[in-house]
């Protein structure tokens, strides 16, 4: 045993003989620092460091030990980006050089690395306050719906990674337009004025704020140490009536610094002047090779980060599998084959613990998913008890903050025949629908896409020729809230025109009480059977190379902008 401890001592002296050179030629420094809470009075435990070398792009991380801190060696000398990580897990986030927020992390800094020199770091999370970040939204005026959907004035106050019901806050104040409004806020009901880790939503749902420009700012403190504030110029907006939504195709690459959602929606958020307070995206149940896709934490994340409810439309299928997928049929889904899928998404939804809409197996009465009644031996009767027991399991699961939309199609398909095309007959019951949805489209001129041709808002949503749908829900679900869940128009030509179109279709949405939401589709499509490709977008979109004529854009911002 003696000789092989030996021999073990000459082959590692050996070894760090021929590693010496190599050790030289690469000079190594280090980076040690510690992450606290409250001034240095609670250590911040469990988050994920990450030095980021300038030069050549490297990354090492480390997690934050039980006193906080962390430690780097062997670090080549240069030039560093240090950054915590906003999340413990998912995408990464950090502000860049210019401050903004590019990636998924939060408070970042520069460091230069030397040999022999090492470098000591110290954040504490509280002492960031002035990082606080203000979103106003509006609706309504006067009330806030099922949702917690804000009323005439609502913030949410946002800072990094502090949990703000850790700390011993003895100075809070909320000022508006220099009224001091905290007493109104501290008194509100908890489901208005809400603490949950990092975030404080206050919604002011009995207090009218005149709209147009406005002042809010907040001032908080810990016992003993100096009182920090911020202030924000805000605006109220006109309330439509009904909530504002649009549909933007995500950006999912958070390693793209600059391809970042949520810079996207409020960029849209600004040019039309109007704050989107539903955001829809699409998502599969799986992947082409049927993998399942779970919630997506980024996503979501992005869209609350803006102040917007998401609205997921679910679709259960094996994506761009086509129609004829037995594995995905109603029958499938009633007899429990994708019950572990269902309830992994219904836990990840009651995690989120924000208000989400869950648009599921939508456009039923079409021919071109496998859950409609027309495919793999479906019919109205097996949606009705599949729509069920979705909901059945997110009940189960106890996610409370999800509402289901029943969203058919504007009409039957004509490839539909009898009792499918009836609408009616895939109906789960008001216990089960939360909303009810629609999507429809005016395809344009070209009678390829669609026979009827140029069809107005009126014509699609509420005429003869499709049944008065809405007139029609009104009637036999009068306490049911509708949202038009996908709406747009195709260019124009020379005797039609797409900007009026929006104009007409937004004025005549207000007539109908029963509307509580509208999102345009702002995406391009393929036409089912003609396969060519319709343009709605009002804006582009990032990456577009093709651009949107400006009467389009100016139309929709009339149409929905703070005036």
């Amino acid at each position: 045993m003696r000789r092989y401890f030996i021999l073990v001592l000459l082959l590692f002296g050996f070894i760090s003989l021929i590693a010496l050179p190599a050790l030289a030629d690469e000079p190594t420094g280090t980076i040690i620092g510690r992450v606290t809470i409250a001034y240095g009075e609670g250590a911040a435990e469990g988050l994920t460091v990450v030095a980021i070398n300038y030069g050549t792009g490297r990354r090492d991380y480390r997690q934050t030990d039980q006193d906080g801190g962390f430690h780097f060696n062997y670090l080549p000398q240069g030039e560093y980006l240090l950054a915590y990580q906003l999340v413990k897990s998912g995408p990464e986030y950090f502000v860049s050089d210019q401050g903004r927020q590019t990636e998924n992390m939060s408070q970042a800094a520069h460091y230069r690395v030397l040999q022999d020199k090492p470098v000591s770091v110290h954040w504490d999370l509280y002492q960031k306050l002035p990082n606080l970040d203000i979103w106003p939204c509006s609706n309504k005026a006067g009330m806030t719906d099922e949702l917690g959907n804000p009323g005439p004035l609502s913030i949410i106050i946002d800072n990094a990674f502090i949990n703000f019901s850790r700390l011993d806050i003895d100075t809070f104040k909320v000022m508006f337009d220099g009224i001091d409004v905290t007493s109104a806020v501290l008194q509100a009901p908890s489901r208005l004025f809400i603490l949950n880790n990092n975030k404080i939503d206050i919604n002011f749902p009995y207090l009218v704020f005149p709209s147009g420009k406005h002042s809010i700012s907040l001032e908080i403190g810990d016992k003993g140490h100096d009182v920090v504030s911020i202030r924000r110029e805000i605006s109220i907006q006109d309330s439509k009536g009904f909530m504002i939504g649009i549909h933007i195709p995500p950006v999912e690459d958070w390693n793209a610094p600059y391809n970042d959602w949520a810079v996207a929606i409020s960029h849209v958020n600004q040019v039309f002047s109007r704050h989107h307070t539903l955001i829809e995206y699409f998502t599969s149940w799986a992947e082409t090779d049927g993998k399942y896709i779970g919630f997506n934490d980024f996503l979501n994340n992005q869209i609350a980060s803006v102040g917007a409810i998401p609205m997921i439309t679910w679709e259960p299928w094996r994506h761009g599998g086509g129609v004829n997928q037995p594995d995905y049929s109603l029958t499938a889904i009633i007899n429990g084959n994708h019950d572990s899928y269902i309830r992994s998404y219904a836990q990840a939804c009651r995690k989120y613990a924000r208000p989400i809409l869950l648009r599921i197996m939508h456009e039923f009465n079409g021919a071109y998913y496998p859950w409609a009644g027309v495919n793999n031996n479906n019919d109205p009767k097996l949606f009705i008890q599949a729509f069920r027991h979705i909901v059945d399991i997110f009940r189960e699961e106890g996610a409370k903050n999800v509402e289901f939309i029943w969203s058919p199609n504007y009409a039957a398909d004509a490839r539909v025949p009898a009792p499918s095309n009836d609408i009616e007959a895939y109906y789960p019951g008001d216990d089960y629908v939360d909303w009810i949805g629609v999507s429809g489209y005016n395809w344009g001129t070209d009678t390829r896409m669609q026979a009827q041709g140029w069809l107005s808002f009126t014509d699609i949503f509420d005429g003869p020729l499709f049944g008065h749908f809405l007139s029609t829900m009104y009637e036999r679900h009068p306490g049911k809230k509708i949202i038009i869940a996908e709406i747009g128009c195709n260019n124009g030509d020379a005797k039609h025109s797409k900007a009026q179109w929006i104009l007409d279709a937004y004025q005549k949405m207000a007539l109908y009480p029963n509307i509580a939401g509208v999102v345009w589709f702002n995406n391009t499509a393929v036409h089912d059977l003609s396969g060519l490709t319709a343009d709605f977008r009002v804006i582009e979109n990032p990456g577009d190379g093709t651009p949107v004529p400006q009467d389009v854009k100016d139309a929709y911002r009339q149409a929905v902008g703070s005036h």
